[in-house]
């Protein structure tokens, strides 16, 4: 499921992943929403993970069988995109996909979260900044320091990667324009690395559509 195109995830997906993987810096489980923004940010400042919910676990933090859900409410997917758009700073865009229990009126909720180049993402007006701990009693916890000054670092290393990709692009346009006749070139470009501009599941969908002429 770290991998897996988010929309082709399916129940049985998730039964078999969380009787696989107890909570930890890539896993977090609830039984309900909640701390979104907190849950979220971690995961983009650390290796990225995914969160369920409609998930019970015990005191080992190992989830409970059967797998229960949360009820089903309207708007489930668009209210946590926009708890997390506008609650963490610099905002992420996750994953989410709903998957109903069988059986039942009941759904999980999966949020898969990238790592992320734009770390430290900051949350309640951009006072606190969480990483995942891997603790089981306490599996994020507010960044020291000298783990903010890393996540400034890596920000700042993925700019320098951008610049110079997109200086190649300029280099290689210029030298494709070249012509003693006045002309007007144009770049578009995306803003990276400041913001997201397409989702995972997206260039998932693209890169399927580019390859499927292709294969027999």
């Amino acid at each position: 499921m770290f991998t897996k195109p988010i929309d082709k995830i399916t129940f049985e997906d998730v039964e078999n992943f969380c009787h696989e993987f107890g909570e930890g810096v890539r896993v977090e489980y609830k039984r309900e929403i909640a701390h979104i923004p907190k849950i979220v940010s971690s995961f983009a400042n650390t290796l990225g993970g995914i969160f369920i919910i409609g998930v019970e676990t015990d005191e080992m933090n190992k989830v409970v069988s059967p797998i229960k859900g949360m009820p089903k409410e309207t708007g489930i997917e668009e209210r946590i995109l926009q708890s997390a758009l506008t609650g963490i700073y610099p905002a992420v865009m996750p994953e989410v996909i709903i998957r109903a229990v069988p059986n039942s009126n009941n759904v999980v909720v999966i949020i898969r979260v990238d790592e992320s180049i734009q770390a430290p993402h900051a949350i309640e007006k951009s006072t606190k900044i969480y990483f995942r701990s891997g603790s089981i009693t306490q599996p994020y916890k507010l960044a020291d320091t000298e783990r903010i000054a890393y996540m400034f670092k890596r920000r700042e290393d993925s700019q320098v990667i951008a610049k110079q990709i997109l200086n190649r692009i300029e280099e290689r346009t210029e030298t494709l324009c070249a012509t003693d006749n006045p002309n007007l070139t144009v770049i578009i470009r995306p803003v990276f690395p400041y913001q997201s501009v397409i989702s995972t599941v997206d260039i998932h969908e693209v890169a399927r559509a580019e390859l499927a002429p292709h294969i027999a």
